[in-house]
């Protein structure tokens, strides 16, 4: 099937946000108790409805959402998850790491943004900009403390 640059874009963002969905919960999961965790469990629900949101916009326009890739997927979250276990401070790893992928997400949907003509359409994608945006601010205060 081929797909113009505003398909794809709208692919490339939903599939980051059921990534960025999957690895805040397994982040959480592993957290166990800080307050890091409940952080991680909220950006996972806003994550997973974003996507859902995304999926819509792709069905609207007569286009299924792509089924994720089980194997890459289990191999991404396994890959992060080792990552957080070998090193010496896990929320430092999980910060970097999900703040590199909220700004992959706001670049992603600064892109949808650009490519959409529909006003509700760029409405959801500056939504789920401003939306990683506010999602590096408060990984950024954990960063700190």
């Amino acid at each position: 099937m081929l797909r113009n640059d505003t398909e794809v874009a709208l692919h490339d963002l939903l599939e980051a946000l059921t990534a960025a969905a999957h690895l805040y919960a397994d982040d959480a999961e592993a957290l166990g108790e800080d307050p890091l965790a409940g952080c991680c469990r909220k950006l996972a629900l806003r994550r997973e409805q974003l996507a859902a949101a995304v999926a819509a916009e792709l069905r609207r326009r007569d286009d299924l959402p792509s089924e994720p890739d089980p194997d890459r997927e289990t191999l991404a979250r396994l890959g992060q998850r080792l990552r957080t276990l070998f090193s010496r401070d896990e929320r430092e790893v999980v910060v970097a790491e999900r703040l590199e992928a909220e700004s992959a997400i706001e670049r992603l949907a600064q892109r949808a943004a650009e490519l959409v003509a529909e006003p509700a359409s760029r409405q959801l994608f500056e939504e789920i900009e401003h939306d990683a945006e506010e999602a590096r601010l408060q990984l950024s205060s954990f960063a700190a403390s």
